[in-house]
């Protein structure tokens, strides 16, 4: 089939138009090969490590202060006044947070028109 398309032209409208020309049997040149070589860095940041650090100090420093001190280690129970007022703030945040919601959806629903 490709020798005779490549023989024969094509008439498009009129147009006559040179058929391809076949590459089959030719030779094709090499391409040579090139090999990259990419170098990554990872940047370590400074800040972060001291940050790291700082915190695992003060870790260790409350866990060997309430062995050592056990009222510290008592300060840190929640005893059952303080999850009351825990309970409580939670509770009182929630009614202002319906409040809210339903001061927004009337304000939405029922908007004043001033013509």
């Amino acid at each position: 089939m490709a020798a005779i398309a490549s023989a024969t032209p094509i008439a498009v409208k009129g147009l006559s138009l040179p058929a391809r020309k076949s590459t089959a049997g030719r030779a094709v040149a090499q391409k040579k090969v090139v090999t990259k070589s990419v170098v990554k860095t990872a940047v370590v940041c400074q800040k972060e490590n001291k940050a790291a650090k700082a915190v695992s100090a003060g870790v260790s420093a409350g866990v060997l202060l309430m062995a050592t001190y056990p009222e510290i280690a008592q300060a840190a129970e929640v005893t059952p006044s303080l999850k009351n007022l825990l309970l409580s703030v939670l509770a009182g945040a929630g009614v202002l947070g319906g409040i809210g919601i339903a001061v927004i959806g009337v304000s939405q629903f029922d908007k004043i028109r001033r013509s």
